[in-house]
């Protein structure tokens, strides 16, 4: 994995929170040499890497700004508290994996930390808000996002990046033909899906093989003629079906010393064999480990990432680096079906094909049924049964942004020197005895801004949170 992201590109898309600072201030050292004892088989570069060094293959010569996070850090490295440590984020394509975006930040060992991208979605229409207390707040909002904080225009990273990677019926203009539209059907509607009674779908945009099948196998297909067969050689790409129409065609993810949010084989009940696979595991792969950024033209806003490490180091068994979401059944409390992203149902031969996936995965309103709820997004302008659901505008710069992109990351373990870490204990899932254990719920509960003044250890060595 070389990643793509550039200090000047991110500087362009106003992810000011210092994810170029941040990582410069982990010590480049460049990537050619290598102490010796790693461990057991590791080769330097190609297999392991010192923190701080560039992605290998990377030349420091060039104004390209990567670090070393896609493989395991050298044996003799073994993190301790309140050190840095480079973290690469990831939005990775659907259909191919292909990084499309990178950043990188420099959190501390132990510091519950956040890194935000500020500018990812749209400003709400405060038209549509027709309480009056809140529409002034929305327009308080409005002029701090747009006039403080520069999020609008053309050279947002919404409209840069993410508003050109949504399913919409539009798609194949602009993916030049990676993804083609799928339309759903509508309930007592006529032909195919005419039957009545058959509840409403609605479209989706799945990826186009053409190519990867010719890659894997040189066998050329003629438009989309592909068969399940041809699917089964391909090992990258997702159902047809899954990207839902108003979902981003990416998903987030979090790379550290060789670990990854989205790793696929170190939880045998979550694995997915590739596009062909609509399995229980494959939909639980799916469902917990590539979580969108847009979800039903509504917004994820944060994401909380927990970090497990046994003295200092993340190689061992039951060590990793994974996406951390309250597991019970209030995991989507506080937002409709609709707004909650999770594990789809899988097929069941003795249900009904409306019954199975990706049928009821494409279901709308109440009708959508989920295996596990996992995390709410929030949509920009508040629907008519919940008019405090939506994405409010920070009303000063310093508040966290309710609806931009935010990785928040936690840890558990012990360091070098085998002590406990704590910071896991602070968690947005531990923050309330209620069983809310998304952070957008939370901040729909709460009602209240939040800023950044986190402690950064549960002993109490307090500072504030930054990335």
């Amino acid at each position: 994995m070389v990643a793509n992201g550039r200090c000047g590109a991110v500087q362009t898309a106003l992810l000011v929170l210092a994810l170029c600072a941040s990582a410069v201030a982990v010590r480049r050292q460049g990537n050619n040499s290598c102490p010796e004892g790693t461990q057991s088989g590791c080769q330097c570069e190609t297999q392991c890497c010192r923190p701080g060094t560039l992605q290998f293959g990377d030349s420091p010569d060039t104004n390209k700004q990567s670090f070393c996070t896609d493989k395991p850090f050298q044996e003799q490295y073994k993190m301790r508290i309140l050190e840095k440590v480079p973290v690469q984020i990831n939005l990775r394509d659907y259909c191919t994996d292909t990084i499309l975006f990178s950043s990188y930040s420099a959190p501390k060992v132990d510091k519950f930390s956040l890194v935000e991208f500020p500018c990812t979605y749209r400003a709400s229409d405060c038209t549509l808000i027709t309480d009056t207390i809140g529409q002034e707040e929305c327009m308080a909002g409005f002029d701090v996002y747009t006039k403080e904080l520069n999020c609008t225009g053309s050279t947002s990273f919404y409209e840069k990046f993410v508003s050109s990677r949504i399913c919409s019926q539009d798609i194949e203009r602009k993916s030049n033909d990676a993804l083609f539209y799928d339309p759903g059907h509508e309930m007592f509607g006529s032909g195919a899906f005419g039957a009545a009674g058959v509840p409403a779908t609605i479209g989706a945009c799945n990826c186009n093989y053409t190519a990867a099948i010719r890659a894997t196998t040189g066998r050329v297909i003629r438009g989309r003629t592909y068969t399940d067969k041809d699917l089964q050689t391909l090992s990258v790409g997702v159902p047809n079906g899954f990207i839902k129409e108003g979902m981003s065609t990416f998903y987030v993810e979090i790379v550290m010393g060789g670990r990854s949010t989205a790793e696929r084989g170190s939880d045998t009940e979550c694995i997915c064999s590739g596009p062909a696979d609509v399995s229980a595991a494959c939909l639980c792969e799916l469902g917990t480990k590539k979580i969108p950024y847009v979800y039903n033209n509504s917004f994820v806003p944060a994401l909380t990432v927990l970090v497990s490490m046994r003295k200092g180091q993340l190689y061992y068994t039951n060590t990793f680096v994974k996406f951390n979401f309250e597991e019970t059944r209030a995991s989507c409390s506080g937002c409709a079906p609709d707004y909650c992203y999770g594990v789809p149902l899988a097929q069941d031969p003795d249900k009904p094909p409306t019954e199975n996936f990706p049928e009821m995965w494409r279901r709308t309103d109440f009708n959508l049924r989920l295996k596990a709820g996992k995390v709410c997004a929030v949509p920009v302008e508040p629907p008519l049964y919940n008019p405090e659901y939506y994405c409010r505008m920070p009303q000063t710069q310093d508040e966290v942004n309710r609806c931009s992109l935010k990785v928040y990351i936690a840890w558990s373990g012990t360091d070098r020197y085998d002590t406990p870490l704590e910071s896991s204990n602070m968690m947005f899932s531990k923050f309330t005895q209620m069983g809310v254990g998304n952070i957008a719920s939370q901040f729909l509960a709460s009602g209240g801004s939040m800023v950044r003044q986190i402690g950064s250890r549960a002993g109490g060595r307090g500072s504030d949170l930054t990335a």
